[in-house]
């Protein structure tokens, strides 16, 4: 009796080609999950201004900006990945002084123009602007904190 075994081996142009498959069918979704994730954005700063900005209104403004930060880029939006990622440092890192409510609108309403307006490009010139300006304000409000 002989026994046959099949050896089954992907090279590596083959698992990218299927990467790659795999994404371009999830990234029909991309635009509608980036929606959802902005409406749980908007929710979190309504919530920050009914309620003000207490420790529980930042750290719901903390995590979805930092879930933005992390999916913005995958699903195509770097810019709103660094924007998010300035309104994630500007909720987590603020000591002794509580964050203006006009820089966490900013930030809300630039991440927002720029998954409304599907601003893909990480070197749009108006959004580019804008993130770098937010960055620097950003820096030198936590510099003032320390």
């Amino acid at each position: 009796m002989t026994s046959t075994k099949k050896t089954m081996t992907l090279d590596s142009a083959d698992l990218i080609k299927r990467g790659e498959e795999a994404m371009q069918g999830l990234s029909e979704n991309f635009d509608a999950w980036m929606q959802d994730e902005l409406v749980r954005l908007l929710d979190a700063r309504r919530n920050a201004v009914d309620d003000g900005l207490t420790d529980v209104a930042l750290e719901a403004l903390h995590v979805v900006a930092h879930d933005l930060k992390g999916s913005s880029s995958t699903y195509g939006y770097p810019l709103a990945a660094r924007v998010a990622g300035t309104l994630s440092k500007l909720t987590e890192k603020v000591v002794d002084q509580d964050p203006s409510l006009d820089l966490i609108n900013a930030h809300v309403d630039a991440i927002r123009a720029i998954i409304q307006g599907g601003i893909k490009q990480a070197d749009d010139p108006v959004g580019k602007e804008i993130a770098d300006n937010l960055e620097t304000f950003v820096e030198t409000k936590l510099a003032a904190a320390s």
